[in-house]
């Protein structure tokens, strides 16, 4: 899993979503899976395009987590290249929302303020030491 934390103007990047079997909110920043044969930049590269038609620069590697989770009820665990980027367009930071565009409909993310995730419930665990404060 490639993960990447862009920060604009106090606030961050994210998916807002609900475990029902906890009954809790959380929040998780974008990215996704790593195809074979890919390196884990080269897939955040592509999920960000994938999922924004966006382009990122200066991708970051921060560190390599292992998480160990509970979600719905089911047990997961993954490993996760957490990046810092900024996007290319400088017009991505102005929209209130991103929709994910191979998800239309069912995947929003929206720009939030740090103080906000970082009191929350805030995945993967980890990635809230590598918020600038």
């Amino acid at each position: 899993m490639a993960l990447v934390l862009i920060e604009n103007r106090g606030q961050i990047l994210a998916k807002k979503d609900f475990d029902s079997h906890k009954q809790e909110d959380f929040y998780r920043i974008p990215g996704g899976g790593i195809d074979l044969g890919e390196t884990s930049e080269q897939a955040l590269r592509r999920e960000i395009r994938e999922e924004f038609n966006a382009e990122l620069k200066q991708a970051e590697l921060l560190e390599v987590l292992e998480n160990i989770f509970t979600y719905e009820g089911e047990p997961g665990h993954e490993i996760v290249f957490l990046y810092r980027a900024d996007f290319v367009d400088k017009d991505m930071y102005e929209k209130e929302k991103l929709v994910v565009l191979d998800k239309p409909g069912e995947e929003t993310l929206h720009w939030f303020d740090k103080e906000v995730l970082l009191s929350s419930n805030f995945y993967p665990e980890g990635v809230e030491k590598f918020v600038k404060v």
